[in-house]
């Protein structure tokens, strides 16, 4: 008695689309209805000519690259795989740059003064790009850091009276 066992390769993804993002790229391509495909396998290279190492491998078909450096300019191909593990054809080339975030204007800028300080209040940024605010004193066209806050207040204390702080906080 002979067994044989079919192994199916699947073509290639098709229709693969990079759209740049925030520090990331994003990836889609049309899914192959296939019963025996069980993932695929992303590779990106930063050389549309070679070097493509694979960073992920998922179920559907897409796939965010995140933690990119800024405006890198990443190549991209995609591979089915079947379920017994065995890898069809890579998918035409993509690609995509992750852009850099630039924090906007802050907004609802309030400044208390006392006689010796001044607290400092101003709407949030929500974003998962910000992790602090940065407190700088001008003095000319001299920016000096007098602070750092991860809260959207700050308050500076032992103040010279009679003399000008005008602060400018930075995302």
């Amino acid at each position: 008695m002979q067994i044989f066992v079919t192994q199916y390769k699947p073509a290639a993804p098709k229709h693969l689309v990079a759209e740049d993002g925030l520090h990331n790229v994003a990836l889609h391509w049309d899914a192959l209805p296939l019963p025996y495909v069980k993932q695929y396998q992303i590779y990106r290279s930063k050389d549309e000519r070679g070097g493509f190492v694979r960073v992920g491998t998922v179920t559907t078909n897409q796939f965010i690259d995140r933690g990119l450096e800024v405006d890198g300019k990443y190549f991209y191909r995609v591979a089915a795989e079947t379920r017994q593990g065995y890898e069809g054809a890579t998918s035409m080339l993509a690609s995509g740059t992750s852009k850099k975030y630039t924090p906007p204007p802050l907004e609802s800028v309030q400044v208390e003064p006392s006689s010796w300080q001044i607290k400092m209040t101003w709407k949030p940024i929500e974003s998962e790009f910000v992790s602090s605010y940065i407190i700088y004193q001008k003095d000319g066209n001299i920016f000096t850091k007098i602070g750092e806050a991860i809260t959207p207040e700050f308050t500076k204390e032992a103040l010279t009276s009679s003399m000008k702080y005008p602060p400018h906080i930075a995302a």
